[in-house]
């Protein structure tokens, strides 16, 4: 049979060889398919017709799936009458060449097995393809390197859903999962935050969920997430955390101020009293220890993706933190920024479920927040996109009822578990979870400082400090 015309040019670019093909297995499973029907429904799950090498077999291939779609009788005299009416027979090599198929193959025994095998030449050619196309763009001075980059990115992601989508496991395999892990008491796959209510109430970080903390600016959603990035990593767990709105270094100069308690300002103009040197040091050799990787260029999703994987890869990346949403830019020119939104939103959602790790986006709320009496954020003040609400598992607001001068009673702080005193109130940061898929909804009191970027009480069980805590006074 003639080779199609990308076939030949493979043949001819990638060093003079052949590429990977095994027509004697395709020759197999066509025969397998026509002498045992229901061999059929498990070849359509892990190949296509355009995955076959010949074009001969790419064409018997969809004539069989064709009859197998009508519900139509398999077989030799069904296949090669099918092929007429398509007008491929003579292409084809003729009815000869499919009876001759019948004979290649004694059962479909070992046909799943054998459609791997024609899946894996597939990919290999794919890759072979991409790469020279690659190469020869490479050398283009015309060409947009970073378009040439995403491009390929965008290949082999295809490639990597193609070979994940043949791990999808039955129905009942997770059926039988799911018996054992209640019968064994398992745990719920997650990692604990550090956070007691989110432990408690949301079950932890959920692997392959998507946990978004919004708030006002100014209300403590960076150093809320270095909290968790914080306890996460002490735990010896491999977190990303992308930062968007500051670089690296003012990231981890906030880490320094947590962890050492030392003010924030003093730590950014590097004018420490030596009194606090011990603490600082202690805070050096935790901080350096951490396994963190921190990334301030990523600012799409193409690039956040990268930056993941490479850290998956590496088995550095059990936590990636996104900081924060509407700071990244969409794909495209296309569509208004409501759209961009809810793509990265959902961009962000499919990482989390391809990684299997826990992703944390902070976002910003919209401004209508600020014309209510009642200033406690909801589901809809969520900025620029309605979907952010439907891809998160979770969503948890953040309020700082001081910043809006309001009154003990007009903030109604009596309804967090647990409630600050007068003497707390100042400090007082509310977490409001909003969307809990996993559990209930709840709001807990902690305490924001922003001088040493901590947020204390984070147990939300029993009563705070009953002392009069000032920021100053943090215990070292």
């Amino acid at each position: 049979m003639g080779k199609n015309k990308v076939q030949m040019i493979e043949e001819a670019i990638v060093f003079g060889k052949t590429p990977p093909q095994s027509t004697d297995i395709e020759e197999a499973v066509l025969g397998a398919c026509m002498i045992e029907p229901r061999a059929v429904n498990t070849v359509s799950r892990i190949i296509n017709p355009d995955m076959m090498y010949k074009p001969a077999h790419q064409h018997i291939f969809n004539a069989i799936l064709t009859l197998y779609r009508q519900s139509d009788p398999i077989d030799i005299l069904t296949v090669t009458e099918r092929l007429r009416l398509d007008g491929k027979l003579e292409e084809v090599g003729g009815s000869y060449y499919v009876t001759d198929l019948s004979t290649k193959v004694a059962s479909g025994a070992h046909v799943q097995y054998h459609a791997l095998i024609i899946f894996q030449k597939y990919l290999q050619r794919q890759l072979i393809s991409s790469s020279t196309k690659a190469i020869q763009d490479a050398y283009d001075d015309k060409k947009d390197v970073l378009e040439l980059v995403d491009g390929q990115l965008g290949i082999y992601t295809d490639i990597i859903s193609k070979i994940e989508s043949l791990k999808v496991p039955s129905t009942k395999d997770i059926a039988d999962k799911i018996y054992e892990d209640i019968l064994s008491k398992k745990k719920t796959e997650s990692i604990e935050s550090g956070v007691e209510w989110i432990d408690r109430e949301l079950y932890g970080l959920g692997k392959g969920h998507l946990i978004v903390v919004a708030a006002r600016p100014g209300m403590g959603k960076t150093a809320f997430a270095l909290e968790i990035v914080k306890r996460v990593a002490q735990q010896g767990k491999g977190v990303g955390f992308i930062t968007l709105e500051m670089g690296a270094e003012e990231i981890l100069r906030r880490l320094y101020a947590n962890v050492a308690s030392i003010d924030s300002r003093n730590i950014s103009l590097n004018d420490v009293d030596k009194s606090q040197y011990d603490q600082l040091a202690k805070a050096a050799d935790t901080i350096r220890n951490l396994p963190l990787s921190i990334n301030s260029t990523a600012n799409n999703l193409t690039e956040v993706t990268g930056f993941a994987n490479s850290l998956k890869v590496k088995g550095q990346l059990d936590l990636l933190v996104v900081d924060y949403l509407q700071l990244m830019s969409g794909k495209g020119k296309e569509g208004n920024r409501e759209q961009e939104i809810s793509g990265l939103s959902r961009g962000l959602k499919q990482l989390a479920m391809s990684l299997n790790i826990p992703i944390i986006a902070l976002s910003q709320l919209n401004r209508q927040v600020e014309a209510r009496t009642d200033k406690r954020p909801i589901l809809s003040d969520l900025r620029e996109s309605g979907s952010i609400e439907q891809d998160a598992n979770s969503v948890i607001f953040l309020w700082r009822p001081s910043e809006y001068s309001l009154s003990m009673d007009e903030a109604k702080v009596d309804e967090f578990e647990p409630s600050p005193t007068y003497n707390q109130f100042d400090s007082f940061i509310g977490a409001i979870v909003a969307k809990n898929r996993n559990g209930k909804l709840g709001k807990f009191g902690m305490q924001f400082f922003g001088a040493t970027q901590k947020i204390t009480n984070l147990q939300a069980s029993g009563q705070f400090p009953t002392t009069n805590f000032q920021e100053e006074d943090i215990p070292f």
